[in-house]
């Protein structure tokens, strides 16, 4: 968020400074700087988990409607991507979660010798083949293909942020016009 709305929302809320831009007013003091890389340390040797990919599809989603509202087709191309990575990654987390794998090598062998495994590869194959820059319609099937395949292969994993999906999805509705 801009530095001005930052000041405010610091008081108000308590957010956690995550990455600050070169030349921008200091907003977090020295503590507040250690304890947040500590917990991005952490957040980064923890293992994926489907409920963490999720999360990470939302986040993902809204940046890339954010660059699509702005014609940024370069930067919506890589979020499609990471997009697809991230559906990848549930799959492979929900179906193989000991994998010694983590790229796109392996995965048909690992999954695809159950008909839910094909099932999978067949869902991503289509998220694969679909125009490399979305339109803002086409960019909804991201996340509610990563969402339709954890229900049916990690409902456990969407049970518990079935309220935060639904909200995300409330609010992030096509407007009229985009679509």
């Amino acid at each position: 968020m801009p530095d001005q709305r930052g000041r405010g929302a610091a008081h108000r809320i308590g957010p956690r400074l995550l990455w600050q831009g070169p030349g921008a007013d200091d907003l977090a003091d020295t503590g507040t700087r250690q304890r947040t890389a500590q917990q991005l340390a952490r957040a980064a040797q923890a293992p994926a988990n489907c409920g963490s990919l999720l999360v990470q599809a939302m986040v993902l989603h809204a940046m890339l409607r954010k660059h699509l509202a702005r014609v940024q087709q370069y930067i919506a191309y890589g979020l499609l991507h990471d997009l697809n990575a991230t559906c990848r990654g549930v799959i492979r987390t929900a179906l193989v979660p000991h994998s010694r794998h983590h790229g796109w090598h392996h995965l048909p062998d690992e999954v695809g010798h159950t008909a839910r495994g094909r099932k999978c590869l067949t869902e991503l194959t289509q998220a694969l083949t679909s125009p490399p820059v979305p339109t803002v319609a086409q960019a909804y099937e991201a996340p509610d293909r990563i969402v339709r395949l954890a229900q049916q292969i990690a409902p456990h994993a969407v049970g518990s942020p079935a309220d935060e999906i639904s909200a995300y999805r409330a609010c992030q509705q096509p407007e009229e016009g985009l679509v």
